[in-house]
């Protein structure tokens, strides 16, 4: 990162930066550097996570707490973080996406109601889907 700040060359932050301190590690440097901040919230529920984390092969899959875990220390973005712009990002079926400029109002509201149902962690092995004979 620091030689794309001092090069002026665009780049991109892929991790989850769940929190605003993880963010803050970013945001600041790029304005600072004259960058654009550029936002994109990805909707995931954690039912359909879990569901992809096992697909992955075994050695790539992570423990199922771990992804209830997240979902406990995620704070939605805000402009206010230093942001230029924000985008909410569907999963639309067929590998696409569908991408909506950031609304709080109605993003927080579907970011809670879609993680309702993650405030408790559960066993290791819970979550894995069954085979059913």
């Amino acid at each position: 990162m620091e030689a794309c700040l001092t090069g002026k060359t665009k780049f991109v932050v892929d991790n989850t930066n769940l929190s605003l301190e993880e963010r803050a590690r970013f945001i600041p440097l790029a304005k600072a550097a004259g960058f654009q901040v550029v936002g994109y919230f990805f909707e995931s529920q954690v039912t359909d996570a879990i569901r992809r984390n096992f697909s992955r092969q075994a050695g790539e899959q992570i423990p199922p707490i771990a992804i209830h875990n997240s979902v406990s220390r995620l704070v939605p973005p805000s402009a206010g973080e230093g942001f230029d712009q924000l985008f909410f990002v569907r999963i639309a079926g067929r590998g696409g996406f569908r991408v909506e400029k950031w609304s709080p109002r109605k993003h927080k509201s579907e970011i809670s109601a879609g993680l309702q149902s993650a405030t408790e962690p559960k066993a290791a092995n819970e979550d894995r889907p069954r085979k059913i004979r």
